[in-house]
């Protein structure tokens, strides 16, 4: 019986001494209780992550072609004068055409030409040989004088007659300093011309009487 009930009080003390105290149980609550400021539960923070550097994105932005700046070309203040050459025969001078001369015969044959062109001929200009019976004339014969729009100029050429008897015609044109050549007409196309008829020599016939017997 004695052992009973020291058994029990045994089992008593050591229920008193194994529960805690109701104040100390609400007190250790409390204090393991999370609050939003101090949380009790450790929270582990992530691992920091290592994120690759890399390097700054260029924006590329394509630049618009570049616009060449229109060329412009200053127009002239004065403009080049095109002009024509144009002749008019207005007569001979000398030696008319169909003139009869004897063979080997020197003469001077002179034409009366008018400018009626819009050029103005110069010393540059040249009275030419163009085709025909030349009458031993040079090839060319320079103009002595200007010769304005509107005015004229006698020119002169030495000739020959040939020796052979018959009708000779030769042409003559002029010629600008670029080498063009013109004349009269519409087309400023026709030459100048000198016709000479050269007829046979003439020998004194001589009369002789003869007497009858």
């Amino acid at each position: 019986m004695n052992r009973i009930i020291l058994l029990l009080v045994c089992v008593f003390l050591l229920s008193a001494c194994a529960a805690p105290d109701q104040a100390d149980v609400s007190a250790l609550q409390a204090n393991t209780t999370p609050s939003p400021a101090n949380p009790a539960t450790p929270t582990n923070s992530p691992f920091p992550t290592l994120t690759e550097a890399l390097p700054p994105t260029s924006t590329f932005t394509e630049k618009p072609p570049a616009t060449e700046a229109a060329t412009v070309t200053p127009t002239p203040t004065s403009t080049i004068q095109v002009c024509t050459n144009q002749a008019q025969f207005v007569r001979h001078l000398s030696v008319s055409d169909n003139t009869k001369l004897q063979p080997g015969v020197y003469f001077a044959k002179v034409w009366r030409i008018k400018n009626i062109g819009t050029c103005t001929w110069t010393t540059d200009y040249a009275f030419v040989f163009q085709s025909g019976a030349s009458f031993n004339s040079t090839s060319e014969t320079p103009l002595n004088h200007e010769v304005k729009p509107g005015e004229t100029i006698d020119i002169q050429v030495a000739l020959v007659t040939p020796m052979q008897p018959d009708t000779y015609t030769g042409h003559w044109m002029l010629k600008d300093p670029f080498g063009n050549m013109f004349g009269a007409g519409d087309a400023a196309n026709q030459p100048f011309s000198a016709i000479v008829v050269v007829e046979p020599i003439k020998v004194n016939e001589r009369r002789e009487t003869f007497a009858c017997g």
